[in-house]
């Protein structure tokens, strides 16, 4: 079923709107300058991996020292749920996704002679699986009722955790790697509420995995097992053959297991600082542009007295946006890696007094 609703907005209405917009406007743009500058001097985990000291079985370093150590991650305790029975788990996530109704809307906006504004919105609802049900009570139309979720995602980790003889403390605070985890009838535990369904997923509801009906759950696990791959752990040295997160003036809890040696380690990290870094630029750009457009917004509404005229200068508005943003970005995020790098910094301000100097001294000698 599909639900069409039309609203119209006057002319005035608009331009009072517009208005408001400018204040939000001003926010975003001025808050993607930030946003920007604190993303280009942002610490990069691998820099910091890099200078972690690479200690074995039975070595040692400096209480506090950021150190590397390889090898398969070790417990002595078990994992397991209500549903799943304990096993040899380091680490095991429990997801949990519910078949629920999930409502589209589509809106068309038409621009009125006068500067009026009529929107048609079209509500459609269909039924997919999610972890994050709608509010089915702030749907549109009545009828599509979501439950609620009987059972929760779930997270654990092992409380005793061993690496190359080094006990880990703290080991909620440590940050882990997990893959799917392959299920059988012989993992689960014996119990109604929910059944084996597939190599990845238990089920529990009053349809199947292939034919769902709304309410229905499908749960999935995350795991690392006990014993763990090949791994390298960054963390603190804190006493004799015990380990803790790693903590400077500058990272705070640095304390991770990725698969493979040092190298493997730190390549991933950059990757993962390089991706990071190209989202939020993207992001503070999209924010400055956006934060423009609202801006000239008003004009664009005013002009929509008529609708050609209010057309062609929001066109024109959202080009010079995009230009004018896409300049300052750039200037943003080249100045804010010269003010984070104390090197580069140094470089910019001899080559900038060299150039003034060049500059008097040429026009001393000419006059």
């Amino acid at each position: 079923m599909s639900y069409r609703e039309v609203t119209h907005k006057s002319w005035f209405s608009r331009i009072i709107n517009s208005f408001v917009g400018v204040l939000f406007g001003f926010l975003f743009f001025l808050g993607s300058f930030f946003l920007l500058f604190w993303n280009e001097g942002r610490v990069n985990l691998a820099k910091v991996a890099k200078t972690a000291q690479e200690i074995s079985a039975g070595g040692s370093a400096e209480a506090g020292q950021l150190i590397a150590l390889t090898g398969a991650l070790k417990s002595s305790s078990s994992l397991g749920d209500d549903y799943l029975k304990a096993g040899n788990y380091i680490y095991l996530n429990r997801r949990v996704e519910i078949y629920a109704w999930k409502e589209d809307k589509d809106s068309k906006t038409k621009k009125n002679i006068g500067g009026s504004e009529t929107t048609t919105t079209d509500y459609n609802y269909r039924k997919e699986w999610t972890s994050s049900p709608e509010n089915s009570s702030n749907f549109k139309v009545d009828g599509y009722h979501n439950p609620s979720m009987r059972i929760r995602e779930k997270e654990q980790k092992a409380n005793q955790i061993e690496l190359e003889g080094f006990q880990l403390e703290q080991t909620e605070d440590l940050s882990l790697s997990a893959e799917l985890l392959h299920l059988s009838q012989s993992l689960l535990k014996d119990q109604n509420e929910v059944v084996w369904a597939s190599d990845h997923y238990l089920f529990s509801g009053q349809g199947s995995l292939e034919n769902p009906q709304i309410g229905d759950l499908r749960i999935s696990y995350e795991a690392l097992p006990n014993p763990s791959p090949r791994m390298t752990l960054f963390a603190a040295y804190s006493a004799t053959n015990r380990l803790a997160p790693f903590n400077n003036d500058r990272v705070m809890g640095f304390y991770r297991a990725l698969k493979g040696d040092k190298t493997e380690a730190i390549n991933y990290l950059q990757t993962e600082h390089n991706t990071t870094r190209w989202i939020l630029r993207g992001l503070g750009f999209f924010l400055m542009w956006m934060g423009l457009s609202m801006i000239y917004a008003p004009i664009s509404v005013f002009l929509d007295i008529v609708p050609i005229a209010g057309r062609v200068t929001r066109f024109m508005a959202g080009a010079a946006s995009f230009l004018i943003s896409a300049i300052l970005s750039s200037i943003t995020i080249l100045i804010s890696l010269i003010l984070h790098n104390w090197i580069a910094l140094l470089i910019t301000i001899l080559l900038v007094g060299g150039g003034i100097v060049y500059y008097l001294k040429s026009k001393k000698q000419a006059a």
